[in-house]
């Protein structure tokens, strides 16, 4: 036997009692260096690079294929892991498996794709992404959980108005979430984002109800205002007072403004001539005609003239009609048209023309001269030629004269110098008062009769006695 068969036959012994030694582990720090490859054509040792690792127990095992120098390490102690490929890839120094098409994780560097026989970047494998479901090409994202957040925001008040996080006009509050998704990094560590749960938006409005407004921002009601102004009512400009619909809005400080009434009126005209009448009681010059008798000359004959008037402007701002007076009729026969005289005095006497027992004059063929009571000094008395002129108590006005038989139907009051001619006689069937200033004489032949119950009151004034009589009856 050479030395060759010699030294391998020594070789193979001693690395079959070295597969059987005891196998140690240390806290996760695997030893083991190498193992034994066989029993095949060839013995030898071939490098297990990694180690299968289960707690902090390292496992090596060992398999060879042909060649020699091709190989690779596997846990002989997982009944679920069966021996490796044909081929395993070496990169960088170091061995990587796979079984079944699924990478075996390494506890770091590299794994081999199978298939195409390529390095990939290994997958997270650690207890934080849930080992070993998270292996493979990238990291497994879905094994890190959300971050989430929540935070509750309340509406409240500035002034009537009301801020609120969202727009429902309710004084209530609103609760803002959010998530984001962690994300596996290369150190099979998940990462710890932040959420964002930061105040929403506010708007702040006028809600009707809330915080004491009266209305809400861009709400409208209806209203009516009044206005005073002139216009044409009939033929009269007048002053008025209407209502008008109008709109109120939503102020800045949540009140009601002003009714605004987008057409306000305003005056339509200014004097009663605009609306095509007049002024009320004005008055404005007309003639209306009248048809009647009179004299013309000495005949009394119908005519038609026009007599003057006016007319006057109603309540209504409208002309009445024309206000003049027909004239009556003057005469019915020619025998009524006579020639008017003025009276005048003869003496103490009036030459009475119409006897009327006046001073007005009247038809020049129908006169008398008579004393007449109040007429040329004549004392204010009846006498027989006008025996109903004075009917009340009567009074002087000045100096005057009883040139006959005169009396009185009531009091007589004398205030001036009343003087009898001749044998007059005065009779007073009321009382005869004489006051301060008044003087009655009574000549030679004159009376004075008064009435049972009836007084002559002497107030400042006398009675001159010259021969007369006084008679009491």
């Amino acid at each position: 036997m050479n030395a060759n068969i010699k030294l391998l036959i020594v070789l193979s012994v001693f690395l079959i009692f070295f597969s059987f030694l005891p196998r140690f582990s240390f806290a996760a720090t695997c030893f083991w260096p190498q193992v034994l490859c066989g029993p095949t054509l060839f013995y030898g040792w071939i490098n297990c690079p990694e180690s299968y690792v289960s707690g902090n127990t390292c496992y090596y095992g060992s398999y060879c294929s042909w060649p020699l120098l091709t190989g690779c390490c596997f846990n002989n102690a997982d009944p679920n892991k069966p021996s490796c490929p044909s081929y395993c890839a070496y990169y960088a120094g170091k061995w990587y498996w796979n079984y079944n098409g699924s990478p075996s994780c390494s506890s770091n560097g590299w794994i081999c794709n199978f298939s195409g026989y390529q390095c990939a970047p290994y997958g997270c494998c650690d207890a934080a992404c849930s080992a070993p479901t998270g292996c493979g090409l990238s990291p497994n994202n879905a094994k890190c959980t959300p971050n989430t957040c929540s935070q509750t925001y309340y509406d409240y008040c500035s002034a009537k108005k009301l801020v609120e996080y969202d727009n429902d006009c309710l004084k209530d509050s609103t609760t803002v979430t959010d998530s984001c998704n962690n994300t596996c990094k290369s150190d099979c560590s998940c990462t710890n984002c932040t959420p964002n749960c930061g105040p929403p938006g506010t708007t702040t409005h006028c809600c009707k109800g809330v915080c004491g407004a009266e209305c809400s921002t861009g709400e409208t009601k209806s209203c009516t205002k009044s206005y005073t102004y002139k216009k044409c009512v009939g033929n009269c400009c007048q002053s008025v007072t209407e209502n008008f619909n109008g709109t109120q809005s939503c102020q800045s400080d949540c009140t009601w403004g002003a009714c605004v009434v987008s057409n306000p009126p305003s005056d339509q005209c200014s004097t009663n001539s605009q609306c095509g009448g007049c002024n009320p009681g004005a008055t404005q010059s007309c003639t209306k005609s009248c048809t009647y008798k009179k004299c013309l000359g000495s005949s009394c004959s119908l005519v038609t003239e026009s007599i003057p008037g006016n007319y006057i402007c109603q309540s209504s701002c409208t002309w009445g009609s024309c206000l003049a007076t027909c004239p009556s009729n003057q005469c019915s026969s020619d025998s009524d048209c006579v020639t008017t005289c003025s009276d005048s005095c003869d003496g103490y006497k009036l030459k009475d023309y119409g006897k009327n027992c006046s001073s007005a004059g009247g038809d020049c063929s129908n006169v008398e001269t008579r004393y007449v009571g109040g007429e040329c000094t004549v004392c204010p008395l009846n006498n027989n030629y006008c025996s109903l002129k004075y009917s009340g108590n009567t009074q002087t006005s000045q100096d005057c004269f009883i040139p006959e038989n005169m009396w009185s139907n009531e009091d007589f009051t004398i205030s001036h110098k009343v003087t009898f001619l001749g044998s007059a006689t005065l009779t007073v069937k009321g009382d005869l008062i004489l006051n301060s200033g008044g003087e009655l004489t009574a000549s030679s032949g004159s009376t004075i009769v008064f009435y049972i119950g009836k007084e002559i009151k002497l107030q400042g004034g006398k009675i001159l006695m010259k021969g007369g009589y006084i008679i009491k009856k």
